[in-house]
């Protein structure tokens, strides 16, 4: 029980502990990114959008507060950003005493997450209001 609670204090501290420096890299690698101007090598050479197209675009648009943009640029990475605040709730939960289930803690639940992302990758590449600006 006493390790339990310790890995859930590391995965409650760990994202608050790391968020200054990750804006710093980001900030650092967006003005880097604004001049010179850096292209997807999977999409200039196969011409179809890797699963990280976008990605920058939509941290930019969540750090706005813009979830509609951020969506259209990159809906899995969205979803992948919520699924982890879920699952740090429950930890941060965890640490203080109470025990939340947030997401499901069953077997198919990470395997459908995974298919909804792969289709949603797969289809981007074919309908065209799916891919990112």
């Amino acid at each position: 029980m006493k390790n339990e609670r310790r890995k859930n204090l590391k995965a409650a501290i760990l994202p608050p502990v790391l968020m200054p420096l990750l804006y710093i890299v980001f900030r650092a690698y967006k003005s880097y990114y604004q001049r010179y101007v850096l292209f997807c090598e999977i999409r200039t050479f196969t011409g179809i959008y890797c699963p990280g197209c976008g990605g920058t675009h939509c941290i930019t648009a969540l750090s706005k507060g813009d979830i509609l943009s951020a969506l259209h640029y990159n809906a899995a990475l969205c979803l992948g950003i919520v699924i982890f605040l879920l699952w740090w709730i429950e930890n941060v939960a965890a640490v203080f005493g109470k025990k939340i289930k947030l997401i499901p803690d069953n077997r198919i639940f990470p395997y459908a997450v995974t298919g909804i992302i792969i289709a949603y990758l797969v289809l981007r590449n074919i309908i065209p209001a799916l891919a990112p600006l």
